[in-house]
């Protein structure tokens, strides 16, 4: 089989195959398909994974498939296993140079395989390429903000991560959707399985910013549909810190946080062998900072010397959202 590179000067096209996780996606879906269908530059193959959709998502499917002029592969599962371990399934059965994920609810621009082809193209040593995105209502309006805005994704972290520290802005916090992201194929032994601690693309994004380079593109490339079913919305991702802040609930969240670390720790120590002491440090690093914020007393005149100290190492901003975590903890 022919694989994407060069023959002489000639430079052959990857094969993308795009990776969908569907459940209960009927309202939606066909929009999302025929995006994929309309591409300028069409994939090789949609390989479809169906968390067992009690509506008429897969009737949709069926139908799509016989009007596309490449395959669709649908693997429907006879238990439900989740978000996470869907997209893992969907993963392990694309067969392309390039695996772009997709959500069943979004829709994609025109070009936006075009694009990745040409970020993979343009930057042979990049594992990775994400892109920005338009945040849309339930009916495609435009919201008037991007992913970008709403994750946080400052144009220092974008400069960051572009001069080679992709590592150190995703571990502060995950700017990358998954709905966004697309990776060499060879690389997915690298993170597979993912861990039931973590969200697939988090934990995707973290491994491969540990092991190769990684491409953002500031144009959105997708509607990114909000709506009251979103499992994984965008403006959902800030839950956990609300937690925090409602409930104060700070040893379940943060010691969830703690252990998904320590298993991206293992996880780099054994695909890198062993894992880079910086890459080890800045995971050791936050990890007590998340120790620290955790063990926080309930009498706010004793968080001082903890708040004091995780101030004095730089750690509220380089592992939390600096001033505004550094209040909260004062104050809540």
């Amino acid at each position: 089989m022919i694989q994407a590179g060069k023959i002489g000067n000639v430079m052959l096209p990857h094969r993308f195959s795009v990776a969908m996780c569907t459940f209960n996606g009927r309202k939606y879906l066909l929009q999302q398909l025929e995006s994929i269908a309309a591409q300028s530059r069409l994939p090789m193959e949609i390989v479809i994974c169906d968390d067992g959709s009690e509506d008429e998502t897969v009737s949709v499917i069926h139908s799509f498939m016989t009007r596309v002029p490449f395959p669709v592969k649908v693997l429907v599962n006879s238990e439900r296993i989740g978000s996470t371990k869907n997209f893992e399934k969907a993963i392990q059965h694309c067969q392309g140079d390039i695996i772009v994920l997709c959500d069943q609810d979004d829709v994609w621009h025109r070009d936006k395989l075009l694009k990745l082809d040409h970020a993979f193209s343009q930057s042979p040593e990049a594992g990775l390429v994400f892109s920005n995105a338009e945040m849309v209502d339930a009916d495609l309006k435009p919201l008037g903000y991007s992913l970008w805005a709403v994750l946080g994704f400052s144009r220092r972290q974008q400069e960051r991560l572009a001069e080679g520290n992709a590592f150190g802005v995703l571990l502060k916090h995950n700017v990358i959707a998954g709905a966004t992201l697309a990776f060499r194929a060879r690389f997915k032994k690298m993170f597979l399985p993912i861990p039931p601690e973590w969200v697939h693309d988090g934990w995707i994004a973290l491994v491969m910013a540990a092991i190769s380079n990684l491409v953002a593109i500031e144009d959105p490339l997708i509607a990114y549909r909000q709506h009251p079913a979103n499992q994984l919305g965008a403006l959902k991702r800030s839950l956990p810190r609300k937690l925090v802040d409602r409930q104060g609930n700070r040893n379940e969240v943060y010691g969830r946080y703690v252990n998904q670390l320590e298993r991206l720790r293992d996880q780099l120590n054994d695909v890198m062998s062993p894992m880079p002491i910086s890459f080890r440090s800045e995971i050791e690093e936050k990890i007590i900072h998340l120790q620290a914020r955790r063990s926080l007393s309930s009498r706010k005149i004793l968080r001082l010397p903890t708040i004091i100290r995780e101030t004095a190492t730089l750690r509220y901003f380089r592992y939390s959202n600096g001033g505004h975590s550094l209040v909260k903890d004062l104050l809540l």
